[in-house]
């Protein structure tokens, strides 16, 4: 752009605007802070539609497009630039109307080509040229027309050129590209494309006749030319101060963004370098060959049949199939057994009462007034049915009330309004931590603000879907409101239905009402992790968000079946625990423990889930630093009082059975139950512990849960230390044990009537994870805490000693 009635335009904007393009989804903001010469190009481009990954992404750019408001006068033609990035779903006709304008009187003579996001426009015809999907971060190629009536095109590169990174399918679309535009070459490697360059020569034939040239003839050094095959240069030529000669050139290297370990070296030389590959027979035995070479192998049955490698071929594995425990509701304040289908395992616990109901002091019942505008009435008559149905369930509201909101500032207000009445509650009973409670209907683009004001003000809350307000009133969705009122109770510290396990387990499995029989301490742990930055948040200097741990127990309650957590930030991207993490944990729930029951666990289990085979020690050396946690308690609690030296709950009589155990879902086996014929998903309660499973741990696939579409997926699990057991020949009796106890913790989840995939303590550890992420992801955009250590965003998300520690609050 040569026009001085523009570069004066942003000239006046250069002292208070950044110094970059933004290109976002085809959209442009042009800003500059540079002091413009005559011969300088006003603006940079910089596209940034491959640099967003999510939402997040998205919000901060147009935030940051958002402040600048831009406006040039071009033939008193005003383009306000800040309405391009306002919708970034629609295409952007500001942009064709600025670029249109370019060709009108007083501007330069040039036509201009975009090349933006892969795709190639000319402005001046104002149709699209041919379609590519490249994904170029940090490359700007201008192409325009050298004069009128010539067809050549010369390049102008702004900054210094990339590797291009593109998907596997787009090969051939630039291919049609690469034919039209003679001014990039583009191959494929490894499914990156490389900006390989170009440079134009003079040919002779006339003035600004220009030609292409190729690494090989212009690079001298014989040995780069072989490392670089078919690959191209770009150069730029520029006029230097006071000389009228020949134009100078300078050459831009190209330097890829990702370098492959093998994107460099012929291909001749890869396939050399490649292991030859093995037939499943050849691979089997090089198995059992370096099994031998570090003494892993040994004279038995299951090695035989173990294999490291994924057959395409059915495998035949005995199984069996687990009976389902016993369930118990209430009726008339006495427990009353509950029937559960032997073949589905599903049970139907609505005529019963809950066996220990919640009381709520304050119930607060909100329906969004936009999403509800044409049915407000059922959404009234919602809150009503579901009080009453809570009460006629056992749940105590001492009172409640319902309104409509219209925005979060009301929400917010409601918050506040709820902890004031909390806090009058609590001086009329002279202590204790009176119940609160939040339900929404609707506010579905706001759940995460939602539970970000739960943790902030310590408020139970439960959001409900518009449809599923209104399923509520159909015929076929009885169990809907029942599932909501469930969900209710279990979130104010409620227990819905009580389990009673196996005698083969009894041992182990937490008994619902409190006697002196021995107690089991059983954790659950899983670590959720955070989306990797994205390209434009690593140009911005932005920080890796934290990974964050949910740990769950059946020690903060006195009923040993409700599992209930917290959650902790830890090293980004990092699966193991800090073992000062795990150490301090153990102290707080040997407390809890101690304080909830009046005894030491004989047992401590630990479940992990998202744990790999060559991350066993990382689980055992997590649960080693939990144990050692609650000894250093034990410890302390002895030394300040002498008289419980000795005692039964001293730290001379902990000495629990120690037991870890690896669930996940995350693998690749799958069972098929042919029996009628047919490929059929296996009965909930299936249990294969031969065949499939490992030969050096004591290991069974279960499969729990009911499964009503698609293929079930079972839970591996994987015991990893039982006491003193050797685990090579793990008892069958200790086998069976632990399996009835994997099966009867899922059915400890409270809010349906059936049992879940995993066991409750690991599903609980997930749950947890999950919303302590979206807790802290809901807070960095609503405050901005990158700038906050770990110790401190543990404080900000701490729930220690507040209403939402002891209840379910995730559910």
């Amino acid at each position: 752009m040569r026009s001085r009635a523009c570069k004066a335009a942003i000239r006046a904007l250069s002292s208070t605007l950044p110094d970059a393009i933004l290109r976002y989804d085809g959209f442009h903001v042009l800003y500059s802070n540079e002091e413009l010469a005559e011969s300088s190009e006003i603006c940079r481009e910089v596209p940034v539609g491959s640099l967003i990954i999510n939402n997040d992404d998205r919000a901060m750019v147009v935030r940051d497009a958002m402040t600048l408001q831009i406006t040039l006068k071009l033939d008193l033609v005003l383009t306000n630039f800040e309405t391009a990035v306002k919708d970034c779903e629609r295409e952007d006709p500001v942009l064709t109307h600025f670029y249109a304008s370019l060709l009108r009187a007083g501007a330069p003579e040039d036509r201009f080509v975009l090349y933006r996001g892969g795709k190639l426009y000319d402005w001046s015809q104002k149709k699209e040229i041919k379609k590519g999907f490249l994904r170029a971060p940090g490359i700007h190629l201008g192409i325009k027309l050298v004069g009128e009536g010539r067809e050549e095109l010369t390049v102008a590169v702004d900054v210094d050129l990339l590797q291009l990174r593109a998907k596997s399918d787009d090969y051939w679309a630039m291919k049609r590209v690469e034919r039209f535009v003679r001014d990039m070459v583009v191959r494929l490697d490894q499914r990156y494309f490389t900006a390989s360059g170009l440079k134009w020569k003079e040919t002779g034939e006339g003035d600004n006749q220009w030609c292409l040239e190729q690494w090989s003839e212009w690079c001298t050094d014989e040995t780069r030319r072989e490392m670089y095959p078919d690959s191209m240069v770009v150069f730029e030529e520029f006029q230097r101060e006071g000389n009228t000669g020949k134009p100078a050139s300078v050459c831009h290297p190209l330097t890829p963004l990702i370098v492959l370990p093998h994107s460099r070296v012929p291909i001749t030389k890869q396939d050399k370098n490649k292991p030859p590959i093995l037939k499943p027979h050849e691979r089997s035995a090089k198995i059992e060959e370096a099994r031998r070479a570090i003494h892993l192998h040994y004279d038995n049955n299951q090695l035989k049949g173990y294999k490291t490698h994924i057959s395409p071929n059915a495998v035949l594995v005995p199984y069996k199939r687990l009976d389902a425990p016993q369930v118990y509701g209430s009726r008339e304040g006495r427990p009353a057994r509950v029937d559960v289908d032997p073949v589905k395992h599903n049970f139907n616990s609505n005529p019963h009462a809950f066996v220990a109901p919640a009381r709520i002091s304050r119930l607060r019942i909100l329906y969004e007034a936009f999403a509800f505008r044409d049915c407000k009435d059922k959404a009234e008559s919602f809150g009503k049915r579901y009080v009453e149905l809570a009460k006629s369930k056992g749940v105590t509201i001492d009172g409640w009330s319902g309104d409509s909101v219209n925005d979060m500032e009301a929400l917010k207000a409601e918050f506040r309004r709820l902890d004031d009445c909390r806090r009058e509650e609590r001086q009329k009973r002279g202590g204790g931590t009176p119940r609160v409670m939040l339900l929404v209907m609707g506010c579905s683009e706001q759940h995460d603000d939602i539970k970000r004001l739960e943790h902030e003000w310590r408020v139970i809350t439960q959001r409900v879907e518009k449809h599923t307000v209104l399923n509520c009133f159909g015929g076929n969705n009885a169990n809907t409101l029942h599932n909501i009122v469930k969900k209710a109770n279990e979130k104010n510290g409620g227990t819905n239905v009580a389990v009673r396990g196996p005698p083969e387990c009894a041992r182990l499995f937490p008994l619902f009402e409190s006697s002196s029989s021995p107690a089991s301490l059983i954790i659950g742990l899983d670590v959720c992790h955070g989306e990797p930055l994205s390209r434009y948040q690593e140009l911005r200097g932005f920080k890796q968000e934290p990974s964050m741990i949910g740990m769950s127990s059946n020690a903060a309650t006195r009923n040993l079946q409700q599992f209930t957590g917290c959650y902790l930030p830890t090293q980004s991207r990092k699966e193991a625990v800090p073992s000062e993490v795990m150490c301090a944990q153990g102290r707080k729930l040997m407390e809890k423990f101690l304080k909830n029951h009046g005894k030491l666990p004989t047992s401590v289990i630990y479940y992990r889930d998202g744990v790999a085979r060559s991350q066993y020690d990382m689980a055992l050396g997590e649960y080693d630093a939990l144990v050692e946690g609650m000894r250093e308690y034990l410890n302390v609690r002895d030394g300040e009082n002498k008289e419980n030296a000795g005692s039964l709950t001293s730290s001379s009589s902990f000495d629990p059975r120690e037991i870890v155990v690896v669930c996940t879902k995350e693998h690749h086996l799958r069972l098929f139950d042919k029996s009628s014929g047919l490929a059929r998903n296996p009965l909930p309660g299936t249990v294969v512990d031969s065949g499939i499973v490992s030969p050096f741990y004591p290991e069974f696939l279960l499969v729990a849960a009911n499964v009503f579409s698609g293929s079930a997926k079972g839970a591996l699990t994987t015991i990893l230390r039982d006491g003193n057991a050797n685990l090579r020949k793990y008892p069958v009796e200790s086998l069976k044990e632990m399996q009835l106890l994997t099966h009867s913790l899922t059915f400890l989840h409270g809010v349906t009537d059936a049992p879940t995939g995993l066991p409750e303590p690991v599903s609980a550890a997930h749950d947890l994870a999950k919303r302590g992420h979206n807790v802290a992801k809901s807070m960095r955009i609503a405050y901005g805490y990158y700038d906050w250590t770990l110790e401190q965003l543990a404080e900000k998300l701490s729930i220690e000693g507040s209403a939402l520690d002891g209840v379910k609050f995730q559910a």
